[in-house]
């Protein structure tokens, strides 16, 4: 019986304690089970969204680089210039030197210019922003023998927004002209080329120098002794002019700049970019008959102003060969044939026979009548005609100029006879023509307007000597005609 009392009582204790209900905590836990089980899955998904996404963005940066660096190889692949490509990645961000192989560009575009020049591009950018840097030399061609070459750094930045390379300006670097042929650099030898040449620049140096002093007269001696300049001086060579560094002088000027506009008959001009030179008109636009008037050994007090009158009433312009004695003689008539458009020339300062003197007594004659001359109009003559037409190799490489001599001889000197000097130039004038006359003698004067109007009506035109030769006359080269040229 004892037993089965126990046995009751754990029976009633399980049913008492069956008959519990449940507490709060739990209803509390399973929503909060659910809550974190929420989070979890939506942690997990956004984190994966986000790694799928972080991928999809490298995929997509990593295909727009390839793209960026596939366009830059075709580019260079398109460049004529063989280069050695190095590619360095530091970070985010990638540079690349396309540096030319040995012989392709000058010494002055080298590697360690180009690397430089990218050093300096990629200060300007953070290191933290990605890009791509491509230093190479940029080559453009300026004229069938003349290229441009240039140091350049391109740069391409990511934009994080539009997921794009995107392009920024370029810098650019040392830049020179060479020869599309070779590949050599252009120096002031390879433009100016000649040593008559030189001289011709010479003379546009002497004039720009007076051209530019403010007190021209003081300094005339100067420059007429300025030493030439020589292909040992310093020539430095860009693409809109040319600088030269002088000689040691006393004008007080010791370098100066020229357009290639003013040396144009001096330099290769297929060396020279187009648009730095002027369009030069042939000296014979009409296409018609030309010949030159010439007048030796004024200028004459009494003469000279009657034929300038004559000319001028012909509207015709002619070419005086002065000699210097008689301009300082008569200074206001020289004025006048400069005022009046005509041509200025040299006949030395006495009228000695030139290849007879020595080195110092022609120098002498040719600076004495350079300062006479430019003292009465301002400029220094071009050109010489020698005394006589003579002329030989060395005191032609004294005078520095041109030779102007003639192909028709008018004889005035001879017969002092107009009519003889009409009758003679109608005999033997012809096209490209330089008529020898002298304006010192009433007999010529007397002449000139019949022989106008007789060439006139005979369809020539009347020009100077430099417009006939199309301003292309050179130092050391005589010239008889037109198309009559020969070296000293």
């Amino acid at each position: 019986m004892p037993e089965n009392i126990e046995y009751s009582r754990r029976s009633d204790r399980h049913k008492k304690s069956s008959n519990k209900k449940p507490s709060l905590s739990r209803w509390f836990f399973i929503p909060l089970l659910l809550i974190i089980l929420l989070l979890v899955t939506a942690g997990s998904y956004f984190g994966v969204k986000q790694y799928v996404e972080q991928k999809e963005k490298e995929e997509h940066f990593a295909a727009q680089e390839q793209k960026i660096l596939k366009e830059i190889q075709e580019q260079q692949d398109q460049s004529e210039l063989q280069t050695e490509k190095e590619v360095t990645k530091h970070s985010k961000q990638t540079a690349i030197v396309y540096s030319p192989k040995k012989g392709q560009a000058p010494n002055d575009l080298s590697k360690e210019k180009l690397e430089k020049l990218l050093q300096k591009e990629q200060k300007k950018t953070n290191p933290s922003k990605a890009g791509i840097f491509v230093a190479h030399i940029h080559e453009k061609k300026a004229t069938e023998k003349l290229k441009n070459q240039s140091l350049s750094v391109d740069s391409y930045l990511w934009n994080d927004q539009k997921e794009v390379f995107e392009k920024q300006e370029e810098l650019s670097g040392e830049s020179l002209y060479t020869l599309v042929e070779t590949g050599e650099k252009v120096t002031g030898k390879t433009l100016i080329e000649s040593e008559e040449n030189l001289l011709g620049i010479q003379q546009v140096i002497q004039q720009k120098i007076l051209d530019q002093a403010k007190e021209p007269n003081k300094i005339i001696d100067a420059v007429l002794n300025l030493p030439r300049i020589s292909f040992k001086d310093e020539i430095d060579y860009s693409p809109e002019k040319i600088h030269i560094h002088l000689p040691d002088n006393k004008t007080g000027v010791h370098a100066i700049d020229l357009d290639y506009n003013e040396i144009q008959p001096f330099i290769k001009t297929d060396l020279v970019d187009p648009k730095f030179l002027e369009d030069k008109q042939p000296s014979n636009e009409k296409g018609g008959k030309q010949i030159a008037l010439t007048f030796d050994d004024g200028p004459n007090a009494e003469t000279t102003p009657k034929l300038l009158e004559i000319l001028k009433e012909k509207d015709v312009n002619g070419t005086f060969f002065i000699l210097g004695q008689n301009a300082q003689e008569a200074p206001d008539v020289v004025k006048s044939v400069h005022e009046q458009g005509h041509e200025i020339a040299s006949h030395s300062y006495s009228h000695p026979q030139l290849d007879a003197l020595s080195e110092k007594e022609v120098k002498e004659e040719v600076l004495k009548a350079d300062k006479a001359i430019f003292e009465a109009s301002g400029i220094l003559p071009k050109s010489l005609r020698p005394p006589y037409g003579a002329i030989d190799k060395k005191s032609a490489e004294i005078v520095g100029k041109p030779i102007i001599q003639w192909n028709i001889d008018s004889l005035d000197w001879q017969s002092k006879n107009a009519q003889a000097v009409i009758s003679t130039v109608n005999q033997v004038a012809q096209d490209g023509g330089i008529i020898l006359m002298h304006d010192i003698h009433p007999s010529t004067v007397d002449a000139v307007g019949t022989v106008i109007d007789d060439l006139k009506n005979q369809g020539y035109e009347m020009v100077t000597v430099s417009q006939m030769l199309g301003n292309q006359e050179k130092p050391l080269t005589q010239y008889f005609g037109q198309d009559d040229h020969r070296k000293v």
